[in-house]
């Protein structure tokens, strides 16, 4: 807790014993002993240096980016692998911004299978104390689909929220994730109702001079 509290960029650091799959050390100690056998950052993390996508920590119950990487001894034997969860609330923080996206612009990421996992707040969290991450809906529109299909770019669509939106996506395939940017298409089309009213009044103007 004290290295997490110097650390603040870290959920989780732990290490998982090679043999058994299960946490042998963790500034979390709830979770040693717990089994992490299955994890992809403990198989591919025996292996090298592994970059997950966005889990859900263990310790902590939120998302969490992962990476791992082998442990070993000066005989190049496999000690353990080590394994950090990287905090999201600085990317979270910079996604809330919402920088240019007026009102109504929302801004978050999605992971494989549709939950959202960081960026603006969409009132649909769970509570700091959920005990599964079940809890997180998965989300269903056209904007997620698209950027869990690699598909990159801006389209008019209803969002999660059935609001009809101007929706720019990107892929993140490194991270297993979608980036989702949204606007309501009223706000994005009111600068140009804005010009054609502003057209009118010149035309209207331009017609009682003459």
């Amino acid at each position: 807790d004290q290295f997490l509290y110097n650390n603040p960029a870290f959920f989780d650091i732990f290490l998982i014993d090679p043999n058994s799959g299960e946490v042998s050390a963790s500034s979390t100690p709830d979770i040693e002993g717990s089994p992490h056998s299955d994890a992809n950052y403990f198989i591919e993390g025996k292996r090298g240096f592994f970059l997950d996508s966005f889990k859900f920590s263990p310790g902590r119950h939120d998302a969490a980016l992962t990476f791992s990487l082998p442990v070993w001894n000066r005989y190049g034997e496999l000690l353990s692998v080590l394994v950090a969860q990287l905090n999201h609330e600085s990317l979270n923080e910079f996604l809330s911004q919402n920088y240019g996206l007026g009102e109504t612009g929302i801004s978050y990421i999605v992971n494989r299978e549709g939950r959202y996992v960081v960026g603006t707040e969409l009132g649909i969290r769970p509570s700091p104390n959920a005990l599964s991450h079940s809890e997180h809906p998965i989300l269903d529109s056209e904007g997620i689909l698209n950027a869990l299909s690699n598909r990159q770019g801006g389209s008019v669509y209803e969002n999660f929220a059935h609001k009809t939106v101007f929706g720019y996506t990107q892929p993140l395939p490194i991270l297993n994730a979608g980036l989702l940017i949204e606007q309501d298409l009223h706000e994005v089309l009111i600068p140009i109702l804005d010009l054609e009213r502003l057209i009118m009044l010149y035309a209207l103007l331009a017609l009682a001079i003459a």
